[in-house]
C-alpha cells in the first residue's frame, strides 16, 4: 500500500475511502497532572482517535496475518530442505548400492575360470547327452527287435 502526504491531503493507493483533507497544523504541548502532552484541534483529534480505534487494530491483524504467512513459509522452506537433504541421501546410498553390485559383479567374473567350470553347462551337457543317450537306445532296441 503506498501512501503520499502533501500539505493538503493524504491519498491511499489500495483504499476506497476518499483523499482526507490534511491542513498543515503545529500541535501545542501542555502539561496536565505532571505529564506533558500535545493538544490538537478537535477535527484532528476527531481524524486520530477514528485512526486509533479502527485502523490501528485493522493493521495489527493484518501485520499479524503477514507474520503468520511468513511463519508458514519459513516452515515450508524447512520442509523443503530437509527433503532435499534426505533425497540426496536416498540417491548417495542408491549409488553405493550399484557401486556394491558392479564390484561384486566384477569379482564373479575374475574368479570364473571359464565355460568348463559353469554348472549351468554341464547341467545342458548332461540333459542333451540323457536325451542323445535314450534315443539311441530306443533306435537300437528297435533295430534289434524288426
Amino acid at each position: 500500500m503506498m501512501v503520499a502526504f502533501t500539505p493538503l491531503s493524504a491519498v491511499a493507493s489500495e483504499d476506497e475511502t476518499p483523499p482526507i483533507p490534511v491542513r498543515a497544523w503545529t500541535p501545542e504541548v501542555f502539561k496536565f497532572n505532571g505529564q506533558e502532552g500535545l493538544w490538537f484541534p478537535l477535527e484532528q483529534a476527531e481524524q486520530l482517535l477514528w485512526e486509533v480505534t479502527f485502523h490501528v487494530p485493522e493493521l495489527r491483524l493484518h501485520i499479524l496475518d503477514q507474520t503468520n504467512l511468513g511463519e508458514t513459509y519459513e516452515k515450508q522452506i524447512d520442509v523443503l530442505k530437509k527433503t532435499i537433504i534426505l533425497e540426496r541421501d536416498v540417491s548417495k546410498m542408491h549409488v553405493d548400492m550399484a557401486e556394491y553390485w558392479k564390484k561384486n559383479y566384477l569379482e564373479q567374473v575374475d574368479r570364473d575360470e571359464g565355460l568348463l567350470h559353469n554348472p549351468t553347462f554341464w547341467l545342458t551337457v548332461g540333459v542333451i547327452g540323457g536325451a542323445a543317450a535314450t534315443i539311441g537306445i530306443a533306435a537300437a532296441i528297435h533295430e534289434v527287435t524288426n
